[in-house]
């Protein structure tokens, strides 16, 4: 889309190889700033007790 960015490059037979390297970008999250449960692992950002939520299919949809 607009504004992003190519990961990689095509190759002659129609793959396409990532540049792992050079383009895809790697996140480094600093120890003190992670939220950290009791064993110091991350916690994940939606909690694994909050209710599950069903809906009826939109209208006019096979379900």
């Amino acid at each position: 889309g607009v504004g992003a960015r190519r990961l990689g490059r095509h190759t002659r037979k129609g793959g396409y190889v990532l540049d792992w390297e050079r383009r895809v970008p790697t996140y480094q999250v600093p120890a003190a700033a992670a939220p950290t449960g009791a064993g110091g692992e991350l916690l994940p950002y939606v909690s694994v007790r909050t209710p599950l939520v069903t809906m009826p299919p939109p209208p006019g949809t096979a379900g």
